[in-house]
C-alpha cells in the first residue's frame, strides 16, 4: 500500500517507525524550487514499504512525507536514491527544502560536500535491499551477513539468521571434536567459541542424556569433526520427533557443502550415499525443507503409512498433536539452491519472543531467503547463537536463552572462523573519487545545455503520539 503526504495528513494514520528516509530527486532541466507537494509527493518516489517498531523502543509517530508501511513486500523501486539510516528512536522532526541550481549557483556550490555525497551517491547507483518487517542488517566478519529480524505476526518474535558465504577467503568451519567418557564433553556455545577463538557458531546436535548433570552426552545421529566421524545414523529414542537415520548437512575441508544420507549398504552407519569427505558434519531431528519446499514429517498411521515419525511420547504425540506444531525456541541450518551460502538461524522463546514451529520456520526462509535445503537441530533451551565482538574480541550470545543467560551447556557446537572486515576507509575512498569525477562530468553537461537542475530533499517529519 502506498500514502501520499495528503492522505497521512487527512487520515492521521499511527505508524510505528524506527527509520529515517531521505529520498532525492534529481531533474536536470528543471529550475523551478516550488514544486508542488502534490506532484514530488510519495507515488514519485515509488513503492515505499516501512519498517516497524524497534525491538527496545515502541515509538509510535504521525508521519508526514513518504514512510514504510510495516509489512512484507516486493523490491521498492525507486527512481535514483533513497537514503535509510536507522535509529533506534523515532524521528520528531525533519525538515522539506528545496535546492535550485543554476549556472551562477553551481559555481558557487559546486565544492559543496553536500553536495558531493549526494552526487556520488545517486550516480553510484546504490541500491539498497527491502527490509523484510523490522530487521537490523550487519556484515561483522567477511562473508557473514548477520540479520536481526522482529515480528509481530502472528506473534512477537526475535530472529537471528546468518548468511554465510561459503566462497569467501579465510573462512573455515568446526565441530565440537569428540571427547569425555560418551562422545562429547557438554559446553555451551559461548564457551567453545571463546575457547577456540571463532567469530561465530551455533548449537548443533540432539543429545543424550537430558536432563542430566553428567557434563558427558552422545550426540544423535551422524557427527564429524574435522574428518573423524565419531557419531553414527541411527534410530533415535526419540522416535516421537527425531527421524529413523536423520539427514545430515556435512562442510568439507574446502567448505563444499551439502545434505547426506545414510548409506544402508554399510553396517557402521558412518557412510554416505553422496561421494563427498565427511568433515564437519551436522544432523538434527528431520529435514524440513527438501528442494525448496517444506517437508515437515508425519506420524505412521492409517493415513501416513509412510510417516517418518513414531505416535506417542510425552504428550501422547501424533498428526492431530504432531510435535513439529509446537512453538518454540528453534535452530535451524540451511543451504541455498547451490549450495554456496549457508544459513545458521534461531529464534528464541524468551526475552518477548515467543518461539515458532518448524513449518513456520520452513515456510519463512523459503520464501525470504532462498533456502533450498534445511536441517531442523536441537532448539528450547539449547538454542544458541553466539558472536564475538569484531571490536574486543570477546565472544557471547546474541540471542536470549530460554535455558539460563549463559546459555545451555550443550553436547555440539558448530563454529565459524571469518577474517576482520577491512576498514571502510582502505576500501571505498578511491572508488568514492572515481564515482565523484565521473558525477561532477555528467552534472556540468547538463548544465550547461542552459537550464539549471533541482535537487529535493525530502525527508520523514514525524510528532510523537
Amino acid at each position: 500500500m502506498v500514502f501520499s503526504e495528503q492522505q497521512l495528513m487527512q487520515s492521521g494514520q499511527p505508524l510505528q517507525v524506527d527509520r529515517f528516509v531521505f529520498s532525492v530527486m534529481l531533474w536536470p532541466g528543471r529550475s523551478d524550487p516550488g514544486v508542488s507537494r502534490s506532484r514530488t509527493g510519495v507515488n514519485e518516489l515509488g513503492v515505499l514499504r516501512c519498517g516497524g517498531d524497534d525491538a527496545a523502543q515502541d515509538t509510535r509517530c504521525r508521519c508526514r512525507g513518504a514512510c514504510w508501511e510495516r509489512e512484507r513486500g516486493p523490491d521498492i523501486p525507486i527512481p535514483l536514491l533513497t537514503l535509510m539510516a536507522r535509529s533506534t528512536l523515532a524521528p520528531t522532526s525533519g525538515p522539506n527544502f528545496h535546492w535550485t541550481f543554476t549556472r551562477k549557483k553551481w559555481k558557487r556550490m559546486r565544492y559543496s560536500p553536500h553536495l558531493f555525497v549526494v552526487i556520488v551517491l545517486a550516480i553510484g547507483g546504490w541500491n539498497p535491499k527491502p527490509l523484510k518487517a523490522s530487521q537490523i542488517v550487519s556484515n561483522p566478519f567477511v562473508g557473514i551477513t548477520l540479520i536481526t529480524r522482529t515480528e509481530t505476526v502472528p506473534r512477537n518474535e526475535t530472529m537471528h539468521i546468518a548468511e554465510i558465504d561459503l566462497t569467501a577467503p579465510g573462512l573455515r568451519f568446526e565441530l565440537t571434536p569428540p571427547g569425555g567418557t560418551l562422545e562429547d564433553v557438554r559446553q555451551t556455545t559461548a564457551a567453545f567459541l571463546n575457547q577456540e577463538h571463532a567469530q561465530l557458531g551455533i548449537n548443533s546436535h540432539f543429545f543424550l542424556p537430558f536432563p542430566s548433570s553428567d557434563p558427558n552426552a552422545m550426540i544423535i545421529g551422524i557427527g564429524a569433526s574435522n574428518g573423524n566421524v565419531y557419531s553414527a545414523f541411527e534410530a533415535p529414542i526419540q522416535s516421537y520427533a527425531i527421524v529413523t537415520d536423520a539427514p545430515g548437512l556435512n562442510i568439507d575441508q574446502s567448505n563444499h557443502a551439502s545434505i547426506v544420507h545414510d548409506d544402508t549398504t554399510f553396517a557402521d552407519g558412518k557412510h554416505v550415499q553422496e561421494n563427498v569427505t565427511l568433515w564437519n558434519t551436522v544432523a538434527g531431528s528431520a529435514q524440513i525443507i527438501t528442494n525448496g519446499v517444506s517437508t515437515i514429517p508425519t506420524y505412521i498411521d492409517a493415513a501416513h503409512p509412510d510417516g517418518l515419525l513414531t505416535p506417542g511420547g510425552p504428550a501422547a504425540y501424533s498428526n492431530s498433536n504432531s510435535w513439529y506444531n509446537l512453538t518454540n525456541a528453534r535452530t535451524v541450518i540451511g543451504l541455498s539452491q547451490d549450495n554456496r551460502t549457508l544459513f545458521l538461524f534461531t529464534v528464541d522463546n524468551a526475552g518477548g519472543s515467543r518461539g515458532m514451529t518448524p513449518g513456520e520456520i520452513a515456510a519463512l526462509l523459503i520464501q525470504d531467503y532462498g533456502v533450498y535445503n534445511a536441517l531442523n537441530l536441537d532448539g528450547g533451551g539449547s538454542t544458541s547463537m553466539a558472536m564475538q565482538n569484531p571490536s574486543t574480541g570477546l565472544g557471547g550470545l546474541i540471542n536470549v536463552s530460554s535455558d539460563s543467560p549463559p546459555g545451555r551447556s550443550v553436547a555440539s557446537n558448530l563454529l565459524v572462523f571469518a577474517t576482520a572486515v577491512p576498514e571502510p576507509a582502505t576500501i571505498e575512498l578511491v572508488g568514492l573519487i572515481l564515482i565523484a569525477i565521473i558525477a561532477l562530468q555528467r552534472w556540468r553537461a547538463a548544465l550547461t545545455s542552459g537550464s539549471g537542475a533541482t535537487v529535493e530533499f525530502r525527508s520523514l517529519s514525524c510528532r510523537r503520539i
